[in-house]
């Protein structure tokens, strides 16, 4: 069977700008991929970029440009493909 994950991602509603801009997020996420791989044959990761507030935050990155230092889902998905071909 394929499976196909379509608008995957992290979904923490309270604090999530607080959350995203943790330096802990890029393990959150490499161990989340890493969970998920076995699965899903292709992952349609939700949002690229989006602005980040207390009650959400979709974007890898929270504006285009960000520093790859502070976007931590970003780095961590283009961390996770360069690994994984």
């Amino acid at each position: 069977m394929v499976l196909i994950a379509y608008e995957g991602g992290q979904h923490v509603l309270t604090g999530a700008d607080v959350v995203n801009a943790n330096s802990g997020m890029y393990k959150a996420y490499t161990d989340y991929l890493d969970g998920m791989a076995p699965y899903f044959t292709l992952f349609c990761h939700y949002l690229h970029n989006g602005k980040w507030s207390s009650g959400g935050a979709w974007g890898a990155e929270e504006y285009v440009g960000q520093p790859l230092g502070e976007a931590h889902k970003l780095r961590a998905i283009f961390d996770w493909i360069a690994a994984n071909p």
